[in-house]
């Protein structure tokens, strides 16, 4: 990791844990006449077919202000923010969305734009927001794989049947429990993840001085670029599998036998599905991951710097010349998919045959070589500056939530 880890913490007192307040909010809420109550879904919302658009019909920009919603699981569900098109197609934010394929719901706080094969959640009670549509989603997302193993036109008839539980008094849904029980929830995990960058020594996430440096030059633009044919770069690695079979021979959770990950048509969690037997699954270490095929997919490139093996769709490249290090792959991964992630689709898959032909941009020294210098120094830069944000964030909501609990 680029925040190195700092001796001067190893023993240290780690960050007190606090009570869980779940208690008190329980016993708050049933003595003043709150109860649970099992509802069903189509009781509480409406789902309506979203106009939808294809991506090409918008302009795609950092200062754009609408979201496009599309079916990817990741991002919110949000290929990314686009410009005013028209009202017709404007969906009413304040709402959740899901995707059709993904079967991921979502809450959208602003008016957006929605692709094809999506749908959104319309509540018919006053009191949704970010904070209490965690709620229904986390009911909702139970119901995922029951939703993608139907038929699309079906989904209307069986989200209306799911069973959401729900706090009630007064005859009406407790707003305020579902706030206090989702703020309670966010507190506990950001302790968790505070306890853990405290335990792994990231105390110390100040840039060096050629740290600081070679981000100065990216963002200013002095970069000298030059392009590089992949394929001059990387080979495809040809591992050899023994005969596998599936249910038997992976699994979705490592363990001592299943220890291996394999990269297939997965569109995140770095690409890693399943994890295979050693003795069945050739493995390499310290290469880059693409995606030749998949619906949503193909074309996203993973670094995987530990021994990682191919069980189908995917496959590995390694340097041919060069010696990468895990920075260096995060670099090239992202270059790499950069450039041919807008190229290759479902209907033209991301095979190698097509993608060493491709050529990318990397930063040159001045006699035009590769400048492995300047890629660690960026990288590390840019972990640095994510751990910090990371850890300003944390700081940030334990604020809000103790001004929260204070009044």
């Amino acid at each position: 990791m680029a925040c190195k880890s700092n001796s001067k913490t190893r023993g240290r007192t780690k960050p007190g844990k606090t009570i869980s307040p779940r208690a008190n909010i329980d016993e708050s809420f049933t003595k003043s006449g709150g109860s649970f109550q099992v509802v069903k879904a189509g009781t509480l919302f409406t789902v309506k077919s979203n106009p939808q658009l294809d991506k090409e019909n918008f302009v795609f920009s950092e200062d754009s202000q609408y979201p496009y919603f599309t079916r990817t699981v990741f991002n919110n569900g949000l290929l990314g923010y686009v410009d005013f098109l028209d009202e017709e197609h404007l969906v009413k934010g304040n709402s959740i969305a899901v995707g059709m394929m993904g079967m991921q719901f979502f809450y959208q706080s602003h008016d957006f734009y929605a692709g094809q094969f999506t749908k959104t959640i319309f509540p018919k009670f006053n009191g949704l927001n970010g904070k209490t549509a965690l709620w229904f989603i986390a009911w909702f997302n139970k119901h995922s794989n029951r939703l993608k193993g139907e038929l699309i036109r079906k989904f209307e008839s069986i989200f209306n049947d799911i069973d959401i539980v729900i706090p009630v008094k007064d005859n009406s849904i407790d707003i305020k429990y579902i706030e206090s029980r989702i703020r309670e929830l966010e507190e506990s995990r950001i302790r968790e993840l505070e306890a853990y960058l405290y335990e792994a020594g990231f105390d110390n996430c100040e840039l060096s001085q050629t740290e600081s440096a070679v981000l100065s030059l990216f963002n200013h633009g002095e970069i000298n670029w030059k392009l590089f044919n992949i394929s001059s770069l990387y080979d495809k690695l040809e591992l050899k599998n023994k005969r596998f079979d599936k249910r038997k021979d992976t699994t979705t959770s490592p363990n001592e036998v299943f220890s291996i990950p394999l990269v297939n048509a997965k569109h995140g969690d770095n690409g890693i599905m399943f994890y295979g037997n050693a003795s069945v699954f050739d493995s390499s270490e310290m290469t880059i991951d693409i995606v030749q095929n998949g619906a949503i997919a193909t074309g996203n490139v993973y670094a995987q710097p530990q021994r990682t093996g191919v069980l189908w769709d995917a496959y590995l490249i390694k340097a041919k010349r060069h010696s990468d290090t895990e920075n260096s792959l995060l670099f090239m991964a992202c270059i790499i998919q950069k450039t041919i992630k807008s190229i290759f689709s479902y209907d033209k898959k991301a095979t190698w045959n097509r993608v060493k032909h491709e050529s990318i941009p990397l930063p040159v020294t001045s006699s035009g070589e590769i400048d492995f210098e300047i890629i660690e120094n960026f990288i590390s830069a840019i972990k640095k500056k994510t751990i910090q944000a990371l850890k300003d964030f944390i700081s940030q909501e334990q604020q809000a939530y103790k001004s929260v609990v204070q009044n």
